[in-house]
């Protein structure tokens, strides 16, 4: 498995799970309003997917970013909830939710994977 359409195939249930059990995500399609904190949410999405993934195939070794990246996260669902006035919103719950649920994910994506793909992607991260 190594294209686009692979990818999102695999990914699809927990895209849509995100839509119906994670809070920001449901508010942000009900909304569908620009605040400047959407974009802060779905960069802060986008880099703790990458994060993850990289210290997933690496190991501990690459835990800083993923620190980071989970700071960023925390920080931006916060952003949201101020700015789109989410009272009841518990910052540290969506948070685990969500890392949770692409912790979910990425594990099911690096599955399916073949074992070819799953070397050459430890072969990259090596250096």
């Amino acid at each position: 498995m190594s294209n686009e359409g692979q990818y999102y195939e695999v990914i699809d249930p927990y895209i849509q799970e995100a839509a119906v059990s994670l809070s920001v995500i449901k508010h942000l399609l009900a909304e569908k309003k620009s605040w400047h904190s959407c974009y802060d949410y779905k960069g802060a999405l986008i880099d703790y997917n990458v994060s993850f993934f990289n210290t997933y195939i690496r190991g501990r070794n690459c835990s800083e970013p993923l620190h980071q990246a989970s700071k960023k996260l925390h920080d931006a669902i916060a952003r949201v909830k101020e700015e789109a006035g989410l009272s009841g919103l518990n910052i540290m719950e969506e948070l685990t939710k969500t890392m949770n649920l692409f912790k979910r994910a990425n594990v099911e994506y690096y599955k399916c994977l073949s074992v070819l793909h799953k070397l050459k992607l430890k072969m990259l991260n090596i250096f």
